[in-house]
């Protein structure tokens, strides 16, 4: 996942503005990697005409997996 740091529109997905701070890409939408390349190293091309860093990579958290006895405490609350 990417967070935004600054606002642009996104002329490969009908203009669609993104704001500093969303989340990039959007639901449904899968840039190629190029793409994505261009966006977070600022590097002027056909992929990002402005020349600047436009994301940055985001780790997402994972919740580490349930252990047999949680998952059997959740299954009698039902």
């Amino acid at each position: 996942m990417y967070r935004v740091l600054v606002d642009f529109l996104d002329m490969q997905d009908g203009k669609r503005l993104y704001k500093a701070g969303d989340k990039y890409p959007r639901k449904g939408l899968n840039p190629p990697s190029k793409r994505i390349e261009a966006l977070l190293n600022g590097e002027k091309s056909s992929n990002n005409l402005l020349g600047k860093k436009l994301i940055e990579r985001v780790e997402t958290e994972r919740k580490p997996p349930k252990k047999k006895a949680e998952v059997a405490k959740d299954a009698n609350a039902v």
